[in-house]
């Protein structure tokens, strides 16, 4: 197992994917936590060796979403929402038991003021007079008009909980989402890059044939020194790119593998994936109601309504002259009302700009799948073509028209053009990924923001 190392390597994973070109940026990673795996995750992980001799693309998934902290946090989170509702409600309860107290207690005393009124008018003396059991009679009422401006602010918290709650929940589903992106991109570019690996051996095997070929011909004098030092550095050139690029790509499978809790194992089988049947990707003929199902748009349009909501309480208390909107004392209104008018307009604001990103957004990622639908096609035909060709080489070879290193030579040639088309295919299975997630609600808004704003300056 990699010793953690800190939250720097994190995203060198990601870096070193994207400075290759295996995969784009900015990539979003809320998987990578910052502190070490708990205790007894590394013996756990060793338990499950034999296990991952190979590894699926959904099993990274599954794997990263169920030991993702972020994950746990919010589930928490929900938790702690629920415990304090229940208080809130148990808190409403003992108010409506107080409030029906109180209203016993003053329907009493308007028996008492009534009887004493009708002592006072055939001349008996009371005990207390009556002015004092009216203002003690002012005293309960103003007791109760408190304990409902109470139970008011309890039945608006709690309809905020309520959509605290919402959020959340779209927030752990929008995590989830997060993450699969994110392993799908990692594991798509460990494939391209352990395709180059394959590639790059053949390619290494052809430069040493090429140099036999050359000493071959030197020794026989048709070939000269400088041609042999030209292919040996060739050869080396070969080896020292071959070893970099195993190095770069057991470093980032090493740290995949330590992200998913997995012991390293450099001969670890990443399952190829497939793409999904024939499909055209085409814009969606309504593409505000794609938006409004989006994470975002549902957090947005949960904040727009919280403020609402909010405001219409703040106006109710007004009307009904709480104190903590009305100074009695220096008869004025205070600001609260503004500020929640304020909050509001703000978040109307704020939806607005969210519906404008989550529009140019979509329109981004069906223009991205679309180019790299295009890409992958015009790899693939090159592909086929390539393939042909090698198939009639192989019967000029087979009738002695062709050498075997001519041949050998083109079908280093074909697996090149093999290798453009699968990382072709890698980039259209992301993109769509991408598209797959979006359909779910997902929608990663990181670079939709800066675009937008440049577009309207």
């Amino acid at each position: 197992m990699i010793p953690y190392a800190g939250p720097s390597w994190k995203r060198k994973a990601v870096v070193g994917l994207v400075t290759l070109g295996l995969v784009s940026a900015p990539l979003p990673l809320p998987f990578f936590a910052d502190a070490p795996l708990p205790i007894g995750a590394h013996a756990r992980a060793a338990a499950e060796e034999s296990v991952y001799r190979s590894l699926t693309l959904q099993q990274a998934i599954d794997r990263a979403i169920f030991i993702d902290r972020n994950k746990r946090i919010l589930e928490y989170a929900l938790k702690n929402l629920d415990l304090n509702k229940k208080d809130l409600e148990d808190a409403r309860d003992d108010l409506d038991d107080a409030r029906a107290e109180l209203n016993n207690a003053i329907n009493a005393q308007w028996s008492m003021i009534l009887n004493y009124a009708e002592a006072a008018r055939q001349g008996k003396a009371t005990d207390p007079p009556i002015d004092v059991l009216d203002r003690q009679l002012q005293e309960m009422e103003k007791q109760r008009d408190n304990l409902d401006y109470q139970k008011d602010t309890l039945d608006e918290t709690l309809d905020e909980l309520k959509l605290q709650r919402k959020k959340l929940e779209l927030q752990d589903a929008e995590l989830r989402e997060a993450i699969t992106l994110a392993v799908t991109q990692l594991y798509t570019g460990l494939l391209s890059l352990n395709d180059n690996i394959r590639l790059l051996e053949d390619n290494l095997d052809q430069k040493k044939k090429d140099l036999a070929a050359v000493t071959a011909k030197e020794n026989i004098g048709m070939a000269s020194k400088e041609e042999i030092d030209k292919k040996e550095r060739e050869v080396t050139d070969a080896e020292r790119t071959l070893s970099n690029v195993r190095i770069q790509y057991h470093k980032l499978l090493g740290q995949f593998l330590y992200l998913l809790d997995i012991p390293f194992n450099p001969d670890i089988r990443l399952e190829p994936v497939s793409l999904p049947g024939a499909a055209t990707v085409n814009m969606p003929g309504d593409v505000e109601a794609l938006a409004a199902q989006t994470f975002k748009m549902q957090q947005a349009e949960l904040d727009r309504r919280l403020a609402k909501q909010q405001y219409d309480f703040a106006k109710e208390q007004e009307r009904k002259n709480n104190p903590e909107y009305y100074n009695r004392d220096k008869d004025r209104y205070t600001t609260k009302k503004k500020q929640a008018e304020n909050e509001w307009l703000s978040k109307e604001e704020q939806w607005q700009n969210t519906r404008r990103d989550v529009l140019t957004a979509i329109e981004n990622l069906y223009r991205e799948a679309k180019d790299a639908e295009e890409a992958y096609l015009r790899a693939r035909q090159k592909w086929a073509e390539a393939s042909r060709d090698k198939d009639s080489l192989r019967t000029r070879y087979e009738l002695g028209f062709v050498s075997k290193h001519d041949y050998d030579a083109y079908q280093l040639a074909v697996m090149k053009a093999q290798t453009e088309m699968d990382a072709a295919k890698y980039r259209y299975f992301v993109a769509l990924a991408k598209l797959d997630a979006l359909k779910r609600g997902y929608v990663d808004l990181s670079g939709a923001s800066a675009g937008a704003s440049v577009t309207a300056s």
